[in-house]
């Protein structure tokens, strides 16, 4: 919206001149006074500098400089706050929580990119995207609209792991009694899970003399069980083309 400044410049004499910059935008003064104007944008706290000089009794310039301090707030006090993260995640549920000051009988929410259903308890909403990029959410509180846009991502790449080991050393014997691969995120804020839809097996070194390979399709290890026996100290083993699926329900590699 638009906001105007209105500076006064009080001197002995109407015939005193006087010289006066608003933003650095000089402003024509009429009886002492000019006015500047200007839209303003990005909320919260602002400034404009206003200087200039007048000469006074003495015949000397007195300057002038004065701080305007105003605040850019969002219509009727809305805003938009994502509950886990900054950005909307793909194939699980994101919580947000709107504000708005107005009252939810004045406001409406919308959103472009993805869908936005209410989450239950005032203001709680719960926001589900599909696709890569940008979404935005849109509050029109009390007839004023505002728009708060957000990137889109994928759940980060799981972490495979056997036993309690996710690369790295384990013990044969531990090895051995495993029966399950699975497929860990670590570090996530969400409670996102993914299975293993399939994978390669290598098994070199000590008690293989030549590479054997294996097929695991799920996380089920059966399959290799007699690889897994002959695994004793000094045997390596590979996992590759690992392929999983998440909630977001795409198998990637």
């Amino acid at each position: 919206q638009e906001l105007t400044v209105t500076a006064g410049v009080g001197a002995y004499s109407s015939t005193v001149k006087s010289n006066i910059s608003i933003n650095g935008s000089p402003v024509n003064l009429v009886n002492g006074q000019g006015t500047y104007k200007t839209t303003v944008s990005g909320a919260g706290d602002h400034t404009i500098q206003i200087n200039g000089s007048f000469i006074g009794e003495d015949g000397k310039p007195v300057p002038i400089h004065q701080t305007v301090t105003y605040t850019v707030g969002t219509p009727g006090g809305a805003a938009v706050m994502l509950d886990k993260m900054n950005v909307f995640y793909i194939g699980v549920p994101n919580p947000v929580t709107i504000s708005s000051g107005t009252g939810w009988d004045k406001t409406k929410v919308s959103m472009d990119g993805g869908s936005i259903t209410p989450a239950g308890g005032p203001g709680k909403f719960t926001v589900n995207v599909k696709n890569l990029g940008k979404a935005s959410i849109t509050v029109n509180a009390d007839g004023k609209a505002s728009t708060y846009d957000f990137r889109v991502k994928r759940i980060p790449d799981p972490v495979l792991k056997v036993g309690n080991s996710s690369g790295g050393r384990i013990q044969s014997v531990v090895f051995k009694n495993q029966s399950f691969a699975r497929a860990d995120l670590e570090n996530f804020e969400f409670d996102a899970h993914f299975s293993i839809v399939s994978a390669t097996m290598y098994f070199t070194g000590a008690n293989f003399p030549n590479a054997q390979q294996g097929e695991i399709h799920g996380g089920n290890l059966e399959s290799v069980k007699a690889f897994l026996a002959k695994s004793i100290p000094g045997t390596s083993v590979t996992f590759d083309n690992v392929k999983v699926q998440g909630p977001d329900g795409v198998v990637r590699t």
